[in-house]
């Protein structure tokens, strides 16, 4: 299906992406969730709209802590799926958007990474976000290894949770996205 129909969804992630408030950006990112599970990492740079719009709002101090959470889970995947195209995004959005200022891209990533995960109260987001954010490590930027003592703290933190005993039995994908949310007001 997404091979065949592929340009139109991603039109249409990339307008919904740009026209919902905080709290229906934490019903579309679970969708970005799959795709980069699915969608040949190849492609992925056809979705390049859609992560300078989630980059964006990322950059938003308006945006809502939960939405904040939801978009950097987005990027802990694409750090999980396709490392090499996770720092090639964001350098480019950087260049163009930035005027080539990585430090603040990343200095705001790991902000929301590190500070406003703890707010999530579901497992499996900060687990993926714990995940993501070991491999980031790997392309030994110079805005993550200025930041060690503030990954450290959080890897070493979430990571507790890996210690217990079937903590990854039973968990409700679904559920635990929208973990305690009704569903109304999204648009």
């Amino acid at each position: 299906f997404l091979q065949v129909h592929h340009m139109n969804i991603f039109q249409t992630l990339f307008e919904l992406t740009n026209a919902v408030n905080s709290r229906g950006m934490t019903m579309v990112t679970p969708i970005f969730d799959v795709i980069l599970q699915v969608f040949p990492q190849s492609e992925l740079a056809l979705l390049e709209g859609v992560w300078g719009s989630l980059l964006h709002r990322l950059m938003q101090e308006q945006e809502s802590d939960e939405a904040l959470v939801h978009i950097v889970c987005v990027f802990a995947r694409l750090a999980i799926t396709n490392l090499a195209f996770f720092s090639q995004m964001l350098a480019k959005f950087a260049k163009e958007r930035l005027g080539g200022n990585e430090d603040l891209l990343f200095g705001r990533l790991i902000y929301v990474w590190t500070e406003k995960a703890y707010a999530s109260s579901s497992a499996l987001k900060r687990k993926l976000l714990c995940v993501g954010l070991i491999l980031a490590l790997d392309t030994n930027h110079s805005s993550l290894q200025s930041r060690l003592d503030q990954i450290l703290d959080f890897v070493l933190y979430i990571g507790q949770e890996f210690k217990m005993p079937n903590s990854l039995e039973h968990i409700d994908v679904a559920q635990e996205w929208h973990e305690g949310e009704d569903l109304e007001d999204y648009a």
